[in-house]
C-alpha cells in the first residue's frame, strides 16, 4: 500500500486507475521511457545548480550542468533498461541518443535562459501535510524563491495555453508551500522545449486560486477514497496514454490483454 499521497501519484491514478494499482499498489517497476530520462537529467543539473547557488549567488559554468545531466541520463538507463514500443525496438540506440542530444541541449538552454533569473531560497525541499485523510500529502519543490514555486519541465512540443491550468501540481504545491511558509505562493512553470532543429523557453504562470485549491482537495479526496475501496477504474481506451507507448504496462494489461512484455 501506498505510503503517502504526492502529484505524481495522484496523476497517475486520474490517468489510469489500472495503471495506478500495477505502480504504486502491487509495485511491478517498469523501466523509464526516455522521456523520463531526459527529465532526470536536466532536474539534476538544475539542483546541483541551486544547491550550491543558494550560498555562492553565481550559477554553475555550463559544461559542468551538461555534465552533470549527461551523467544522469545514462545512469537512468545503465542497470534499469529503457520502456520503448516494439516498433521502436529496433531503432533503440538511436533514440536513447537522440535523447541524450536533447537532455544536453535543454541544460544550456535552462542554464542561458532559466537559471540566471532565478534566486533560489531552497531546491529540492521536502514538506508534508496532514489534510485530514489516511495518508500525508507530500512533495519536493523543484525551486523556491522569496515569495513563490517555480518548476522546471522538459517537452517535445510547447504547451498548449490553458494546460497549466489543468495540471493538478501547482495546487498540490501550494498547499505544501503555504504549510511551510505560510503565505500563497505565486507558481511558474519553466518549460524546456526540444523542437527539431531549435529549442525554446516557455514561462507559464498559474493562478491557484483558494477556489482551485479547494477543487484539488476534493479531488483528492475521492482518489483517497477510491484506493481504500479498492477501485481502479481502466483508462478510457481513446486517452493518448492507453497506448504501447506511453503506458509499460498496456501490453499485459487486463483491459487491453495480448500478453506480451513492453520493455526491453
Amino acid at each position: 500500500m501506498i505510503q503517502s499521497l504526492n502529484s505524481s501519484n495522484v496523476g497517475a491514478y486520474l490517468r489510469c486507475g489500472e495503471q495506478f494499482r500495477r505502480r504504486y499498489i502491487e509495485g511491478e517497476i517498469i523501466p523509464p521511457g526516455i522521456a523520463l530520462g531526459r527529465g532526470r537529467g536536466i532536474h539534476k543539473a538544475s539542483e546541483i545548480n541551486f544547491k550550491q547557488k543558494i550560498v555562492t549567488k553565481v550559477d554553475l559554468p555550463e559544461d559542468d550542468l551538461t555534465d552533470a545531466a549527461r551523467d544522469e541520463y545514462v545512469h537512468t538507463f545503465r542497470n534499469k533498461g529503457v520502456h520503448l514500443a516494439r516498433y521502436e525496438m529496433p531503432s533503440k540506440v538511436k533514440l536513447l541518443n537522440h535523447g541524450l542530444n536533447e537532455t544536453v541541449r535543454l541544460t544550456r538552454l535552462y542554464r542561458r535562459q532559466v537559471a540566471p533569473k532565478v534566486k533560489p531560497v531552497d531546491t529540492e525541499g521536502f514538506i508534508s501535510v496532514d489534510i485530514g485523510v489516511d495518508l500525508p500529502l507530500k512533495g519536493r519543490l523543484d525551486v523556491e524563491e522569496g515569495d513563490g514555486i517555480r518548476d522546471l519541465k522538459g517537452a517535445s512540443r510547447s504547451w498548449p495555453k490553458g494546460r497549466a491550468g489543468k495540471e493538478i501540481q501547482p495546487a498540490i504545491y501550494t498547499m505544501l508551500f503555504l504549510k511551510k511558509r505560510g503565505i500563497h505562493p505565486t507558481f511558474i512553470y519553466d518549460v524546456l522545449v526540444a523542437l527539431q532543429d531549435d529549442e525554446k523557453h516557455q514561462v507559464i504562470s498559474d493562478d491557484v486560486t483558494r477556489k482551485k485549491l479547494k477543487a484539488t482537495l476534493a479531488v483528492i479526496y475521492r482518489v483517497m477514497r477510491s484506493i481504500e475501496s479498492g477501485v481502479f477504474n481502466p483508462c478510457d481506451p481513446t486517452s493518448w496514454v492507453c497506448s504501447e507507448r506511453f503506458c509499460g504496462y498496456y501490453l499485459t494489461c487486463p483491459y487491453v490483454g495480448n500478453g506480451h512484455q513492453a520493455w526491453i
